[in-house]
């Protein structure tokens, strides 16, 4: 068990998984014993990285040589479901190992270090109702983070020694060289550990039921140290990341080091021919994520990369101002195109306002635009609040709103008061601060926007001027979706991923409940006292007319850029038909419209049907045999009692229903009278099963006689939109499948 521990996902070897006489003895010693003592064939028993010596989420570690103790005290406490503590154990620890691993990459603390973590093992009767399903999910993956519940008298700052609550450090800054954290220290008791669908600790996890070591020794490790330039690397080998894709639909395939020499010490290079990129990123494990360099099908570009040298790249100078106030530019209309996010995104409410930068030196505060217009004289009260902070620099980020009372006005509004001559006496200019790039001596070019938001909350103080914007994390697509709904403006909501650093706004990205256009009003025609405004956007390199729009309350001028909102766009080639279009205001902090993707991407969305619904739940096909017949499930984990359940058919029915174009023998359309729902309970998952696929279920809509729902699979066995008819079948309430387009 040396590198590769944190790095791999998915099952390790089977070498031993069977119940031990030592298992047993353990077990049956422990303090409050079983009533009857357990023999092996009673028991699944699994092992499990509970807790670990590394920085957490919260900023907090155990010390190295507390870890022992702090096994100890896990020795006969109960596992539980998400700490949930008002319920009883499903399972048990005892026993157990103290393991280390190096070269793990910390993803709070952003570097690699040498991790130790206690391993215990744990165990679960046979005989209970639910525990084969238990056995299944775990081995699986579908569960596969822990947490452990504990208690502790005094939290020691890491950088002066002091308690941090008493001391001037605050966990997770940087104060030069050292990030600050605190240690766990005088431990008390630990309560429980709990199967969670996140741990505060990276990486923690399960094994089957053996000791490891040979088996870690065989496998292949997927991370190899070397040395470029007395730089220490991480080695990544070809056929490491061949294995990972073998589930790719599509063509794709690696380039530069990889292919030549077959492992790479820098970036993993892949060439995109036919395939989708997003799903190369889902097959990938955690660490490679951020490592993947795609290139499109160009020769020359490959022959570039290929006489690369890995060391003649030079980075940019730490801490240097990025110029210009921020501009978010990616563009999404339905909330299931966030199903593929991985990693951990950060929600805010999408404002159509003013996006501004705020530069404070010495007493001297300045305001500008994205077109870097000094708005300074049009906000008193927000230049007066900046100014009345202790700091002298400052370089802060900002929508700016107008308000009358506690309503909320439309762009047009904040655009009339800035760039015209409405007065704002009876209007409220409000700054919603989202970002910072300087505040006194700290520079947060190369801080993760997780830490720049924590960092905001203690060094701005909220005035009626000036508030930071409300936000939320989510790590997993559900939450991501749940959030955008709750956060979501009449215009929308932004996702931003929570590793990005200050200039990475290519990882931000908008969902917009509007389509809208910015346009070029190109020229202005009137004829019978009616006016028409051209609009235009960027296409091939040149200004085309996509429309002809006319406006009786904004008036435009030639070379204004305008916000123009389309029921929907129908594009064949390079022609356009814009359906309702409509001036919503004029774009003064714009000096371009936007291009043809805009449009083509608006083209390409169908709302009416898609995206309907913010509800997710998470379902597992899998099949197994039963008395020399083969069967294929459904199961969709919710709240409800209902899943979805078996319906006899023998074959590999399954793949050739889920794959992309496959016609049925009724009609030519796409169908399946072979998956069903069990109304009335969930099926017990066999131990015996082979998990096809897992995702998400979304777009589910209820109407008398059919369910409509979609499926998105991480394997894309199953994915498409779907109908469920109900029907009663040997004395059974069940639903027949039909796979569609809607």
């Amino acid at each position: 068990m040396k590198k590769i521990l944190g790095y791999i996902q998915g099952n390790l070897k089977k070498e031993t998984i069977e119940t031990s006489d030592k298992d047993v003895k353990i077990i049956n010693s422990l303090s409050n014993p079983p009533l009857v003592q357990i023999k092996k064939e009673d028991i699944f028993v699994r092992r499990c990285r509970l807790a670990s010596d590394t920085i957490d989420c919260s900023y907090g570690k155990f010390r190295t040589d507390d870890l022992s103790k702090l096994l100890e005290f896990v020795q006969g406490v109960s596992m539980l479901i998400g700490h949930k503590k008002d319920t009883v154990g499903i399972a048990r620890f005892f026993n157990g190992s103290i393991e280390q691993v190096e070269d793990v990459y910390n993803p709070f603390i952003k570097s690699k270090e040498k991790i130790t973590y206690i391993v215990p093992k744990f165990y679960w009767m046979k005989k209970h109702s639910k525990a084969e399903d238990l056995c299944v999910n775990i081995d699986g993956g579908i569960y596969n983070q822990v947490s452990l519940s504990w208690w502790y008298h005094k939290a020691t700052c890491g950088i002066c020694g002091r308690d941090m609550r008493e001391c001037e450090h605050i966990p997770g800054r940087e104060y030069g060289d050292n990030i600050a954290f605190y240690y766990y220290d005088k431990i008390g008791e630990v309560l429980e550990g709990s199967i969670v669908y996140k741990g505060g600790q990276p990486y923690t996890g399960f094994y089957l039921n053996n000791e490891l070591a040979d088996g870690m020794e065989e496998s292949r490790k997927i991370f190899n140290s070397s040395y470029v330039n007395n730089e220490k690397k991480s080695r990544v080998f070809k056929e490491d990341i061949i294995n990972y894709l073998k589930h790719l639909k599509g063509k794709a395939y690696v380039a530069g080091d990889l292919e030549n020499k077959g492992y790479s010490d820098d970036k993993i290079d892949i060439v995109i021919e036919t395939a989708d990129k997003n799903d190369i990123i889902d097959l990938m494990p955690l660490p490679f994520k951020d490592k993947m360099n795609f290139l499109t099908k160009n020769i020359d570009d490959i022959d570039r990369l290929n006489k690369k040298n890995i060391n003649s790249e030079k980075t940019a100078e730490s801490g240097k101002i990025v110029e210009g106030v921020k501009n978010i530019c990616k563009e999404n209309y339905l909330k299931k195109d966030f199903i593929k996010f991985t990693g951990m995104y950060i929600i805010e409410p999408l404002y159509q306002g003013i996006l501004v930068r705020v530069e404070k030196n010495d007493r001297i505060v300045k305001v500008f635009d994205p077109l870097k217009n000094d708005i300074s004289e049009k906000i008193p009260q927000i230049v007066k609040d900046f100014n009345n902070f202790n700091e002298k620099t400052i370089i802060i980020d900002g929508v700016l709103l107008a308000y009358f009372g506690r309503t909320r006005l439309p762009h047009k509004e904040v655009c009339e008061v800035i760039y015209g001559n409405k007065k704002s006496k009876d209007l409220r200019l409000k700054l919603k601060v989202f970002d910072f790039l300087k505040y006194g001596d700290l520079d947060s070019t190369d801080t993760s926007l997780i830490n720049r938001n924590e960092i905001l909350s203690e060094v701005i103080d909220n005035t009626k001027n000036v508030q930071i914007i409300k936000s939320q994390l989510a790590d997993r697509p559900t939450e991501i979706i749940s959030h955008i709904e709750k956060y979501s403006t009449k215009d929308g909501a932004i996702i931003k991923d929570a590793s990005s650093k200050y200039s990475e706004t290519n990882k931000w990205f908008k969902y917009k409940k509007r389509f809208e256009i910015n346009s070029e009003i190109i020229d202005i025609k009137i004829s019978d006292n009616v006016i028409a405004y051209e609009c235009g956007i960027i296409c091939e390199n040149e200004l085309k007319v996509i429309a002809s729009v006319c406006s009786e309350k904004i008036k435009p001028e030639k070379g204004n850029i305008v916000r123009l909102e389309v029921e929907r766009v129908e594009l064949t080639g390079n022609e356009m038909k814009l359906v309702s279009p409509k001036i919503l205001g004029i774009r003064h902090d714009k000096n371009k419209p936007d291009d043809l993707n805009i449009v083509k991407k608006i083209s390409e969305t169908n709302r009416d049907t898609d995206d309907q619904s913010d509800t997710m739940y998470e379902f597992m096909a899998y099949e197994y045999e039963n008395e020399n017949e083969q069967f294929f499930e459904l199961l969709v984990q919710n709240n409800s009692k209902t899943g979805f359940m078996k319906f006899n058919r023998k074959g590999e029915f399954l793949k050739k229903l889920f794959s992309a174009g496959e016609k049925s023998d009724s009609g030519g359309k796409d169908c399946c009278m072979s998956l069903a729902i069990k109304k009335d309970s969930y099926g017990c998952i066999p131990s015996n099963c082979k998990i096809l696929d897992y995702g998400y279920v979304f777009n589910l809509k209820d109407s008398k006689h059919l369910k409509k729902f979609s499926l998105y699979g991480k394997y894309g066995i199953i994915k498409g939109n779907f109908i469920a008819k109900e029907i009663l079948h040997n004395g059974r309430n069940l639903f027949l499948f039909w796979k569609a387009d809607f």
